[in-house]
């Protein structure tokens, strides 16, 4: 019998709005790790007929209730484990209540907790709940006056939204009274109380305001968030510079969280971050860690606009706020450094992990129709896909225009609770253009497929390009209607130079067509030439792009194409054709045509070193393996595998100059010229390390015994790693060593090794899940260790024996009695099960129904793995 969830479906259809207006609220909390007390005093008015208040309350202890002073009977009120409902309410009133809540106990990360020394809260989506009884739903916005109350010696530093408006001292205690002038929903709302240290600093806005800016840590962190600081102003002046957007209020705090489910958390004024991306020094970070705390700290700080000034109406909308800004920090991203390698980064996101779930049993839109479990949907179709449909209205309105719809929406909607028809409605209203069918984004689930043939006239000079979309069933959708795709396209010469053309009766070096219907073709007149064509250029949206383009043209756009993204994709897809030759056994393959590319690759000194690093770098086995009909994860790392080596050998000596000529270029320091050297080194390191011999062995102990960065050093291990060096666990061993008192880089120490192949690779992960530096209650160290081998170790994962798929067992369902958000992530490891072999398939079966039929099942974990069931 399996678990059917305890939360019943939510559907979009069935929203209605509040039945109470929120018009003020105040909390007052006597903080204690043990048991805090909470006193709620609102002021609600009702909207229509309704006298029945129901609030959320979830893990609280329910003390007093009053109405406009006077105590609540026990017959006028039901309270359980999920709700309470007051009866008999006036139509305008004050209530008051008390709760009690336990943050010591609390080890699902939300609500009131506590991580070290530390009290926190976090909301989004429903934690607020978990604090005190209240209409816990976005579309509720009020504003806050809070007072914190706490031991001065144990909880020096008192947090919360907002400005800082009274404090003082109570015999042992003290408090702090906070009042945010915006009004807000309550996943926006936070808390934060702990002994903490602060780097401060200023931003001046352009109209001249001064803001206090404060990035707060444990004192054994201080001098570690200088990068964070600097990411975070540069953060606003983009905002203002961009999208002429600037900060209101007088200050602006981030704390720095050890125990965290997510990343980072805008909450208004006073964001909750991850260590992980705030911390950072060149001796304990990396360069893709400096990168990673750039990215978050944008994405947070945007979200004062979209997602804070202006939030969603309901949590169907998530997108609206997380798509909308996850576009924002990837462009910010890009402006702060190589726009082509940041686009190839955000589409190897979308093409590895998103399109995997949007052909999986998860599938769902971008605004998704039901939901069972609302964290389960905190999902890169949500956020990285989401992106990608604001990217297309870019692209489809301009830059001019994208600029100005945008300052539209949030000049129109400032302060209230919308929804995505709103987003599209005002791009659409601004613009000038019909975006009736672009909506099907939001709504329709699927990476669609585009099939492109070409035909060109040379007698007439005119090039045919026939275009045909479809997109597959998905759980619950079927026969879909076309999209509206902008794919943008390029023509080139013999020689590399661009080749103008007449189209719509303009000339064009570029334009984006307008894909509408399912078959469609669009005429370029007079093409002087049989060109070179660049399709889909920039990723211009979300779509398979099936067009075969022979070698000779796909090694031409590898060398020649200006446009970062589809150089990388021409050796993508050369190396793509290179796995399924070889699979194939094919012994045409590799082809001499596409190794010789290694030599202009390497030899070239005029493109960004980070974008030839991005050139190097074969598909990985997530990407190999969604082009299979059925997954065979042995075959896609022998290939893979196989074909590096051959490259290695044919290329040894012009990789091991390459280099060396890169490992000069570094002095350990972060900017971006300096991080596309290392990135260029490390590729080269990655692809010498699969000879297996004393050359690449010495390169690589020598650059992790000299390095002058924590990039040197991890990338120098991660290539010990991966090889069958004797010795490389003296290295694991001596890195333990050297950092084992930070815990950043004890995660990375975890996440390494649970990438290890062979005999004895999953023994070693066990043993490394008792090791005393893991912490099951750690959501950073399950990721590392649990999260990185189930998501990231295929091989070892589906073991032909099963093993990996108990081990996978065994641990969902131990940290779903402690953090079921945390073990959601974990189980959907079985998501893609009908993909392989019978064997594999029936183990992995066997192990999916223990979980399904566990007493006490979170709805989390129950609702992914029965729809994995199907």
């Amino acid at each position: 019998m399996l678990k059917t969830t305890d939360n019943p479906t939510v559907y979009l259809e069935d929203y209605k709005p509040p039945e109470f207006k929120l018009i003020n609220c105040e909390l007052d909390f006597e903080l204690n790790p043990a048991e805090t007390r909470v006193t709620a005093r609102y002021e609600f008015e009702a909207l229509g007929n309704s006298h029945t208040l129901i609030l959320d309350g979830e893990a609280l202890e329910l003390v007093s209730i009053h109405i406009d002073g006077s105590p609540v009977s026990n017959d006028d009120f039901k309270v359980n484990d999920k709700t309470l409902a007051i009866s008999g309410v006036p139509q305008k009133f004050s209530l008051s209540i008390v709760s009690l809540t336990r943050p010591e106990q609390n080890s699902s990360l939300n609500g009131l907790y506590q991580s070290g020394d530390m009290l926190c809260t976090q909301c989004e989506a429903q934690g607020f709940r978990r604090i005190a009884y209240s209409l816990d739903r976005p579309d509720v916005l009020t504003r806050y006056t809070i007072k914190l109350i706490a031991d001065k010696v144990s909880y020096p530093i008192l947090l919360s939204n907002g400005n800082l408006i009274d404090q003082g001292e109570t015999g042992e205690n003290h408090y702090a009274v906070w009042q945010d002038p915006f009004p807000k929903p309550t996943y926006l709302f936070a808390l934060v109380a702990g002994n903490l240290v602060s780097h401060s600093d200023t931003f001046t806005t352009r109209s001249g305001k001064p803001v206090d800016l404060h990035l707060l840590t444990r004192p054994e962190d201080a001098g570690k968030t200088a990068h964070a600081m600097a990411s975070l102003q540069r953060s606003m002046l983009w905002d203002e510079q961009v999208y002429d957007r600037e900060y209101d209020l007088d200050i602006y705090h981030i704390v720095a969280v050890g125990d965290f489910n997510m990343g980072a958390m805008e909450n208004k004024s006073l964001n909750i971050f991850n260590t992980k991306y705030v911390l950072a020094r060149p001796e304990i970070a990396t360069d893709q860690d400096y990168h990673a705390i750039e990215g978050v700290i944008g994405h947070e700080y945007f979200h004062n606009w979209s997602g804070n000034r202006v939030t969603c109406r309901d949590w169907f909308q998530l997108s609206l706020k997380e798509g909308f800004t996850v576009f924002r920090d990837q462009q910010f991203s890009g402006d702060m450094g190589s726009a082509g390698v940041q686009r190839i980064n955000d589409v190897n996101i979308l093409r590895n992990v998103q399109f995997k779930e949007d052909s999986g049993p998860m599938a769902h839109p971008v605004r998704p129709d039901s939901y069972e479990e609302i964290n389960n949907f905190y999902t890169v179709t949500v956020y990285n896909k989401g992106a990608e449909v604001v990217r297309m209205l870019h692209t489809l309105l301009g830059e001019t225009g994208f600029r100005r719809a945008c300052n539209r929406y949030f000049e129109k909607f400032d302060g209230q609770a919308v929804t995505t028809d709103d987003f599209v409605h005002t791009m659409e209203e601004d613009s000038g253009l019909d975006l009736h069918q672009f909506r099907l984004w939001y709504s329709q689930a699927g990476t669609p497929k585009v099939k492109l043939e070409t035909a060109y006239d040379a007698e007439r000079k005119v090039l045919s390009l026939i275009f045909r979309q479809s997109t597959p069933d998905t759980p619950e959708q079927n026969d879909k209607a076309a999209f509206l795709i902008p794919i943008k396209i390029a023509l080139f010469d013999g020689v590399g130079q661009h080749l103008s053309f007449n189209f719509a009766e303009q000339a064009c070096n570029e334009t984006v067509l307008h894909l509408i219907k399912n078959q469609q073709t669009f005429e370029f007149e007079d093409v002087k030439t049989a060109p070179v064509i660049s399709a889909l250029r920039g990723f211009s949206a979300p779509v398979k792009l099936d067009y075969d383009q022979d070698e000779h043209s796909l090694i031409f756009l590898a060398k020649h194409d200006d446009d970062a993204f589809n150089r990388w994709e021409a050796m993508q897809r050369l190396s793509m054709n290179q796995i399924n030759g070889i699979m194939a056994h094919k012994p045409e393959f590799p082809s001499p045509a596409y190794l010789g590319l290694y030599d202009h690759i390497l030899g070239d000194t005029r493109t960004d070193p980070a974008l030839l690093a991005q050139l190097l770098t074969l598909p990985g086995e997530s990407y190999i393996s969604q082009a299979m009909d059925t997954i065979d994860p042995d075959l896609v790392h022998q290939t893979r595998e196989l074909l590096i080596k051959k490259i290695a050998d044919t290329h040894r000596h012009v990789l091991h100059e390459r280099y060396m000529t890169e490992q000069t270029q570094s002095s350990g320091q972060w900017t971006s010229e300096e991080t596309g050297h290392r990135a260029l080194r490390d590729a080269c390191l990655s692809i010498m390390i699969r000879v297996e011999n004393d050359g690449a062995y010495t390169h690589a102990t020598r650059q992790y015994e000299q390095a002058g960065c924590m990039t040197d050093t991890m990338s120098a291990l991660s290539a010990l790693n991966r090889c069958q060096y004797a010795n490389k666990q003296a290295y694991l061993d001596d890195f333990h060593r050297q950092w084992q008192s930070e815990d950043l880089l004890i995660n990375k120490w975890f996440s390494l090794q649970s990438q290890q192949v062979g005999k004895r690779a999953l023994n070693n992960i066990v043993h490394l899940s008792k090791h005393p530096d893991f912490d099951i209650k750690n959501p950073n160290k399950v990721y590392s260790l649990i999260g990185g081998f189930l998501h990231g170790n295929a091989v070892t994962f589906h073991a032909r024996d099963g093993s990996g798929y108990k081990f996978a067992t065994e641990w969902i369902l131990k940290l779903d009695a402690i953090n079921p958000q945390v073990a959601a992530r974990m189980v959907s490891c079985f998501n893609q099960w009908k993909r392989y072999d019978a064997a594999r398939q029936a183990l992995m079966k066997e192990q999916m129904l223990i979980i399904a039929e566990h007493e006490g099942l979170s709805d989390n974990v129950s609702e992914i793995i029965n729809k994995a069931l199907g």
